[in-house]
């Protein structure tokens, strides 16, 4: 009869907590997904290329990643099954006054979650394995490879998910049973009456507390965002905006009610006073719950704005290199034809092209970059020496032809530039401009060769400058071509843009298609002349960069997608306790709008205030965490952007800021705008049974 009795009410916990149910699908499907990620043979191979057969970072990082999503589902699962056991209490209550014995209880309780977690687990499944080829395309596609769909199911993936979900569930389990085992029947008949407990009773300590947490806040975001960066300091602001987001909600009622008070006029108009009790009423009782929420939204919020900062980094780095192809040479002119001929034959060229930069040994503009890059790395508070930037093969004025410039601005679509024989053109990055320009003047000579040039315009397009060894580093000085004769060489590049997309496996086959060739950006420097640095570690050696060699782009993409992976559960936990909750008191609300309803009220303005009734209800945690979220991911991004490049590499820093802010929470709020709609379409059709 028992395990009758299980089936039916499995069957009922799954409609009636439909939201849940669908949430632990969800749950499921992602972390079967980033599991089967991890197996999958584009994983293993993007993985050997990008640690040359070393260590397994992204892997790591997944697995990582997924036991502390192990660990918050734990908990939900846990909340959720005490939540039904509360709304459930008197059910139970009649079984044992009936004369079921406590363990069978536990037992048929055992096997309702059991038969509610494997038909998710089941589902979730099914669902991870479109999901996992999904995540497949988005890593493909990161690194421009070629996609192909093929859905498989990876084993070793449900193996994990299987372990993780046992965890989950028998930790859960084993919590809800010991309290119910301990529970006496006089306190379960009244269980669904209680509340959280409410540690703070009195009104004016209420409001004392909740300026107290917003004094919190505000001191949190003063430590996290102060330039020194500490972490003594970050960790400390993090922790003062979590105990400002639990212990605002405890005040919030007071404070409410005491606006709400002095409010005479705005209160008795419309709906407002029947939406605040309502609300009121209910924020009173989960008030610690509201402030776990609030503080999980904000940490959704952060994990999503750090992984759109890496995301905005790792394509910045790929755009400030121009051509898909560059290949470096130093000291001297080269032909470049044998690898130009394996390019041509495995990818394709579109166009190509081969030059030469020289130098005088001169460095009159390149003091100019010194002292603005000087006071660049000052102002953003690293501890960086212009010299700990700038490579010993460009420590001096580098100079380009004419003719070299016009056919390379050709090939990146970019318009010709009209210079006479008597002038010079500047091509910087954006952050040197003016620079350069207050620097020249109006009456400014460049002197070569005993010619005097004027200034026949300062440029700033992309032009592969950032990271030296391209067109100069940051700038270069375009100048006639006959008055090159008497120059250095200083270094030779071939450059092309191919006919087919190239990946970060390419780049590594080319490398090893030739013994000359070694990779230009493996992230190892050593000494160079002077004082600088450089990045050629051997003399005989030509070097290989290109668009997608960038080795930020896989240390990117080891961080982007678990972050994503863990705000997307976070943000899912939040919105289906807020929605629960809410749902859970449908009894109640019936009552509240069936008065409406009786008063002749009609449906249209019943529905206007369920719409109020949602939005507000879901906006309270919303809010809060949207101020702090937001502040948080603009602090980061800024020290993100900061901290990932040497030269500023933005036109404006605060553009890709507010980008970051807007993109990520634009993220968040379609998500969370989702769960709100369907807990309004859930309350409009089981409760006011409207259609």
């Amino acid at each position: 009869m028992l395990k009758g009795l299980s089936f039916r009410n499995a069957r009922r916990q799954a409609g009636k907590y439909l939201i849940y149910w669908c949430s632990l699908i969800g749950s499921v499907a992602l972390i079967y997904a980033f599991n089967a990620l991890i197996f999958s043979d584009v994983m293993q191979e993007l993985s050997s290329i990008l640690n040359n057969g070393g260590s397994d970072e992204f892997s790591y990082m997944i697995i990582i990643f997924s036991f502390i999503i192990t660990f918050i589902l734990g908990w939900f699962v846990s909340y959720m099954m005490n939540f039904i056991l509360k709304k459930r209490s008197r059910e139970i209550s009649t079984y044992m006054i009936l004369g079921v014995d406590k363990k069978q209880i536990v037992k048929m309780l055992f096997i309702e979650n059991l038969l509610l977690g494997a038909s998710a687990l089941i589902v979730g499944w099914i669902l991870g394995i479109f999901v996992s080829k999904v995540l497949e395309s988005i890593v493909i596609n990161m690194f421009h490879g070629k996609y192909s769909l093929s859905p498989d199911f990876s084993l070793k993936a449900a193996g994990m998910t299987f372990l993780y979900f046992c965890i989950i569930y028998l930790i859960a389990q084993l919590k809800s049973n010991k309290k119910l085992v301990k529970m006496k029947l006089i306190n379960l008949l009244n269980y669904d009456r209680y509340n959280e407990n409410v540690l703070i009773h009195q009104t004016k300590t209420k409001s004392i507390m909740f300026c107290v947490s917003v004094l919190c806040g505000g001191m949190g975001i003063f430590f996290f965002s102060i330039p020194s960066g500490r972490l003594t300091d970050v960790f400390l602001g993090l922790l003062l905006i979590v105990f400002c987001l639990i212990v605002l909600f405890m005040g919030f009622g007071s404070i409410a009610q005491n606006m709400f008070e002095k409010g005479m006029n705005w209160k008795y108009k419309k709906s407002h006073l029947f939406l605040y009790r309502l609300l009121a009423s209910k924020i009173n009782g989960i008030s610690i719950i509201m402030g776990i929420i609030a503080t999980l939204f904000t940490v959704s919020i952060a994990c999503i704005g750090i992984a759109n900062s890496f995301y905005s980094v790792m394509n910045k780095s790929v755009d400030l290199q121009q051509f898909d192809v560059s290949i470096f040479h130093p000291n001297e002119s080269y032909d470049f034809s044998s690898y130009e001929g394996y390019l041509s034959e495995t990818k394709g060229v579109k166009k190509d092209y081969s030059y030469t930069l020289y130098t005088e040994e001169k460095t009159s503009f390149m003091k100019v970059r010194n002292n603005i890059l000087s006071k660049y790395l000052k102002d953003i508070g690293r501890d960086l020496q212009y010299k700990d930037y700038t490579f010993a093969e460009n420590q001096f004025d580098t100079f380009m032809k004419y003719s070299d410039y016009n056919i390379l601005r050709n090939m990146l679509g970019l318009n010709p530039i009209k210079m006479d024989k008597n002038q010079f053109i500047i091509h910087c990055m954006p952050y040197l401009a003016d620079a350069y320009k207050n620097y020249i003047g109006e009456k400014y000579k460049l002197t070569i060769s005993d010619k005097d040039l004027s200034i026949a315009g300062i440029y700033i397009e992309n032009f592969s400058q950032y990271g030296g060894y391209g067109n100069g580093q940051e700038y270069i000085i375009v100048i006639p071509d006959y008055l090159i004769d008497n120059m250095k060489p200083l270094y030779s590049l071939y450059v092309a843009i191919t006919s087919e997309p190239l990946d970060s496996a390419y780049f590594t086959e080319f490398q090893k298609k030739f013994d000359t060739l070694e990779n230009l950006n493996s992230g190892v420097v050593v000494a160079g002349n002077q004082g600088f640095v450089s990045k050629l570690r051997y003399d005989n050696k030509d070097y290989i960069s290109g668009k997608y060699a960038m080795q930020s782009t896989g240390q990117a993409i080891i961080l982007i997608l678990p972050l994503f992976y863990l705000a997307l559960i976070i943000c899912i936990i939040g919105t289906v306790i807020l929605s629960i909750q809410l749902l859970s008191e449908n009894n109640i609300i019936i009552k509240h709008y069936g008065m409406l309803r009786t008063l002749g009220m009609i449906d249209s303005e019943v529905i206007k205030i369920l719409k109020k009734h949602v939005c507000l209800y879901f906006s309270i945690p919303l809010i809060p965490a949207v101020i702090f979220g937001g502040i948080l991911v603009s602090v980061f991004s800024y020290n993100m952007f900061n901290i990932s490049f040497d030269a500023p590499v933005f036109f404006n820093i605060q553009i890709p800021i507010l980008h970051a802010v807007a993109i990520t929470l634009i993220n968040f709020v379609v998500i969370y705008c989702i769960y709100v709609f369907i807990t309004y379409v859930a309350l409009r059709k089981e409760i006011l049974h409207i259609k």
